[in-house]
């Protein structure tokens, strides 16, 4: 996928200097997840070195505070915009920083830009960052990229309580990212292709909240769906609201007629549609859909026999598709809305 467009995000404000409320459920993670090691090593002897360290101002750990911070860096609305953009979307590559980032987007070199601005959040401790990393993208292609996600000091900046490293550098100088990068880097994506969907139809994506198990759920069933999305519709002047779902196919790997965790999963909303206290929510009240309609985009095809059916059994509302599926699904959900509006 080319990202070519660059909207303004329109989610939650981020001020270093007058720290708003934010989702603090970023920093949850499962106690079982993993780290990646990957250290950097030279592949081309003919070549220069590659430094193996990243560059860091050299300050003590306990002296790492906005404070410190504001003597140092003339923090700026770039600064700020970033800072955002990782704490609403937890990991992004540097194409989604760019697709996002409206001050990079439009610039011939934008790609190197980014680069140097990462850079210096790096230097501030504001941002940890992984680079070189092989990924695969959307359209098949498979190339390098760089991935970042807030650093310790970025974490206090948007008013978090504690920081959770999802990319870890260590004292040798190897770096690992969490092994959850590339589930949370296509949950990013798909933010990007509903963004694209929904200007072509003349609505808006007026909310997208990852992980929102306390944000937006709330249930003591703990459902933590991997996005909530609030459209809203210049057509129809409605909002609706979708609970969006990325499977790698990691959870019953290799079950092709039983699947237990993903039931398990599935029973969490039917008992949270069932909940009274869903219907009391804001997001509820001026919504369209009381209930969100509920997106499972899965990249695995031995989910498209037995899935569909075992969602529609607790929550009618809902699609299973593939992800190349997924523009064309919403484009559909949306105008199913707009003729019952």
């Amino acid at each position: 996928m080319q990202y070519t467009r660059r909207e303004p995000w329109e989610g939650q404000h981020v001020d270093l200097e007058l720290v708003e409320e934010m989702d603090e459920e970023g920093f949850e993670t499962d106690e079982d997840d993993e780290f990646i090691e990957m250290e950097e090593k030279e592949t081309k002897p003919n070549k220069r070195k590659r430094r193996k360290y990243y560059r860091r101002a050299p300050v003590a750990k306990k002296n790492l505070t906005l404070d410190w911070l504001k003597s140092q860096l003339n923090v700026r609305d770039v600064h700020r915009k970033t800072l955002k953009l990782l704490a609403q979307h937890r990991i992004m590559n540097i194409e989604q920083l760019l697709y996002w980032h409206e001050d990079f987007g439009q610039q011939k070199r934008a790609k190197a830009l980014m680069q140097r601005h990462l850079n210096e959040l790096v230097y501030y401790y504001l941002v940890n960052k992984k680079d070189h990393i092989h990924h695969k993208f959307l359209d098949g292609s498979k190339r390098r990229t760089i991935f970042a996600a807030l650093g310790p000091l970025g974490s206090k900046a948007v008013g978090w309580q504690e920081h959770v490293e999802r990319i870890r550098y260590h004292t040798d100088g190897s770096v690992s990212i969490n092994n959850r990068y590339f589930h949370i880097s296509r949950v990013c994506d798909l933010s990007i292709i509903t963004n694209e969907v929904l200007k072509e139809m003349g609505a808006s994506l007026e909310m997208w909240v990852v992980e929102c198990r306390k944000s937006i759920v709330n249930h003591d069933n703990n459902l933590n769906p991997d996005a909530f999305a609030m459209i809203k519709d210049s057509v129809t002047r409605k909002k609706y609201t979708a609970f969006i779902e990325f499977d790698t196919g990691a959870e019953d790997f290799r079950r092709t007629e039983k699947f237990p965790e993903l039931t398990k999963k599935f029973n969490r909303y039917k008992e949270v549609k069932e909940w009274d206290g869903w219907y009391k929510k804001r997001v509820s009240i001026e919504s369209e859909n009381k209930f969100p309609y509920v997106f499972f985009v899965t990249q695995e095809p031995r989910r498209m026999k037995k899935v569909p059916s075992l969602l529609k059994e607790r929550v009618n509302e809902s699609m299973v598709c593939m992800v190349e599926d997924y523009a064309a699904r919403l484009k559909e959900f949306i105008e199913r809305m707009r003729e019952n509006a």
